[in-house]
């Protein structure tokens, strides 16, 4: 009676142990895809950031060339002999 009482012992400890270990596995699983998704988030988020900066920067890039085409437009249409030199490659 005492060796079925002991084996139903060990069947409950290594019930325990067993339960215990797969609760440990999913959490840690769990925290795994948790850690990874937020890294997938924030490199998506910085991928963003970066893309919207290369689009200020672009546009800023065409503003500028734009000025200075207007610019070298109002020096050309304003100095007629700069225009010229300009037009005949200085000669």
């Amino acid at each position: 009676m005492l060796l079925h009482n002991r084996a139903h012992f060990v069947i409950i400890i290594v019930v325990i142990v067993v339960s215990v270990v797969i609760l440990v596995i999913v959490v840690v699983v769990i925290i795994i895809i948790i850690i990874i998704i937020i890294i997938i988030i924030i490199i998506i988020i910085i991928i963003i950031i970066i893309i919207i900066i290369i689009i200020i920067i672009i546009i800023i890039i065409i503003i500028i060339i734009i000025i200075i085409i207007i610019i070298i437009i109002i020096i050309i249409k304003v100095n007629s002999p700069f225009s010229v030199l300009f037009l005949n490659g200085g000669t």
